[in-house]
């Protein structure tokens, strides 16, 4: 499974390079493999690893994120 979503990420990496962005989001649930799927990918492409970690929450309708290396 892992060596599959791996390769899926690799394709998307090759289809993002054509686009404005070039944004790609890692997105499941909690221990569902994200990190371990991207850490394979980097050694795979010799690509820096950045773990960007985002909180969004409405207190009182002021929404604030947070994000942090």
């Amino acid at each position: 499974m892992m060596e599959s979503m791996v390769d899926k990420i690799l394709q998307m990496i090759g289809e993002a390079c054509c686009l404005y962005h070039r944004l790609i989001l890692i997105v499941g649930p909690a221990r569902s493999g994200k990190t371990s799927v991207i850490q394979k990918v980097s050694r795979n492409t010799s690509a820096a690893l950045v773990n960007v970690f985002i909180l969004w929450y409405k207190p009182m309708s002021n929404w604030r994120i947070v994000a942090w290396n």
